[in-house]
């Protein structure tokens, strides 16, 4: 679809009859609205269609708004992050997988990533504690059930993707009804800004 296209869908009307009609915002206008106001998870999906030079469109758009504190890049195509990272080594960026990985930590820095977003299925207590150890955030994708965030929360994860926001505000608040002095965050040794730490799966 073109963005014209897109333009014309309708983004609202399934929230409620007030919001019928609002158009889908570009990446231009979300930069724009986010300045100063919260952080923004961009996961670039490629292949098998491949859009060349979506990373220098994208870094562009960063520098545009002034924007590169403010985003984290994520992908499966590890290739993209890396070529992301070249282009703005400022920004964050987080490499995508499923499965284990025998070495994370090489994967990701294979990528420049500042992060790993790993399937919670398969993620465990070890591959956490060697990630912080090599100085990067671990961030889970899509935990989207009241067990697997508590698993994640007690495996000491920085953050997660969910479907759910309002779930895993519960889980969290819990966890620190049961542990005051717990803290929810990404370790000195991590480079991702805080306020990514919980994002929305798309």
């Amino acid at each position: 679809m073109s963005a014209a296209e897109i333009r014309r869908l309708d983004a609202g009307s399934w929230f409620g009859s007030a919001f019928a009609g609002e158009p889908v915002p570009l990446l231009d206008e979300t930069l724009e609205w986010l300045h100063g106001r919260v952080g923004l998870v961009i996961e670039l999906k490629l292949g098998p269609v491949w859009y060349a030079g979506i990373e220098e469109a994208l870094v562009a758009q960063f520098q545009q708004h002034r924007a590169e504190a403010e985003v984290l890049v994520i992908s499966f195509d590890h290739f993209a992050v890396r070529r992301g990272k070249e282009l703005a080594p400022a920004v964050k960026t987080a490499v995508m997988y499923g499965g284990r990985p025998i070495d994370p930590v090489a994967m990701a820095r294979a990528a420049g990533a500042d992060a790993v977003r790993p399937g919670h299925d398969t993620l465990t207590a070890d591959d956490v504690a060697a990630c912080h150890e090599g100085g990067l955030a671990v961030i889970p994708w899509t935990v989207n059930d009241d067990s697997s965030m508590r698993r994640m929360i007690q495996l000491g994860v920085d953050g997660m993707s969910t479907n759910y926001p309002d779930l895993l505000d519960r889980a969290l608040l819990q966890w620190r009804c049961v542990h005051a002095s717990a803290t929810f965050s990404a370790p000195t040794t991590a480079r991702v800004p805080a306020r990514h730490t919980a994002d929305r799966a798309r």
